[in-house]
């Protein structure tokens, strides 16, 4: 199925709230300057060269991406199985800017096995849900490998842009921006029984000494009017674990999600805790600590 050209926003359009996580990075600016031409042997004009001599980098052969798409490629596979617990808080608010006020919290047992997430022992508060689907609400999944394959995979056709450097938990970032067109989105948005691929935006923080993604921060573009939820962003923070072993691991941390209701003043956000990371092997069993 072919999906339909994204709706063309107004241009004075401010657009939904936004809860804005993390500092805008320093921009970096640079002086493209065409060199000139060395002049020829007296009495003769100088020679033209076949091919033009490229004075840039396409932003999407930026070695820095390059080494980022390469190190994304090697995450799942380097990843051992794994045990955390998950904790999520939810809040919402009819004026974000004045504060938010938390309504419940979601407690799950997250195994991360051969390449793929599970939950159990899913909980909204005390009662007991089937699955993480049946909490309702705002919830989200694929922290670990997901999200940077949907940005990374050749199909999605992303455009990356350098913005500058940043410091992140002591590591030296490069930051960039990026765009998905819709028909190329991977990005599952699904509430009240309505399923939509939205176009995308966002930055992206890569560690200068491992290639390493160590934050990304992602919004919608231009939502159908008749979708539910008007805006969707998403950010998430990695960072350096030890998995009772010697070699640490980048893992997620933190996460928030935020959206807004259409036609609506109203905005929901979950801030996502991953705690308790242990490795485990084929022979090791699932014993978890109930505190959440």
């Amino acid at each position: 199925m072919i999906r339909a050209n994204d709706p063309a926003p107004d241009a004075d359009d401010p657009g939904r709230p936004q809860v804005r996580r993390g500092k805008p990075a320093p921009r970096v600016s640079a002086n493209n300057t065409e060199p000139e031409p060395e002049p020829g042997p007296a009495g003769r004009a100088p020679e033209v060269a076949s091919d033009p001599i490229q004075t840039y980098i396409p932003v999407e052969e930026d070695p820095i991406i390059v080494k980022a798409k390469a190190a994304a490629a090697e995450y799942t596979g380097s990843l051992p199985n794994f045990f955390c617990r998950q904790l999520t808080t939810r809040y919402d608010s009819v004026r974000p800017k004045d504060g938010w006020q938390a309504h419940d919290t979601i407690t799950a047992d997250l195994a991360y096995e051969n390449g793929r997430e599970s939950y159990t022992n899913v909980k909204v508060g005390n009662k007991a849900a089937k699955s993480m689907e049946d909490v309702g609400g705002n919830w989200s999944t694929g922290e670990f490998a997901s999200m940077l394959d949907e940005i990374f995979d050749p199909g999605a056709a992303t455009t990356f842009r350098k913005s500058g450097q940043d410091t992140i938990n002591g590591h030296s970032a490069a930051t960039f921006k990026f765009e998905i067109a819709r028909e190329r989105s991977g990005w599952r948005v699904s509430i009240g029984g309505q399923l939509y691929y939205p176009a995308m935006r966002g930055t992206i923080w890569i560690d200068r000494d491992t290639s390493r993604v160590l934050r990304l921060e992602k919004e919608s573009r231009n939502m159908p009017l008749l979708f539910p939820l008007a805006k969707v962003e998403v950010a998430v923070d990695y960072d350096f674990v030890r998995l009772s072993a010697t070699q640490p691991f980048l893992l997620p941390t933190v996460s928030e999600v935020l959206s807004c209701e259409t036609g609506s003043s109203r905005c929901t956000r979950s801030r996502i805790e991953f705690r308790n990371y242990r490795k485990f092997g084929a022979e090791s069993g699932i014993i978890f600590d109930e505190k959440p």
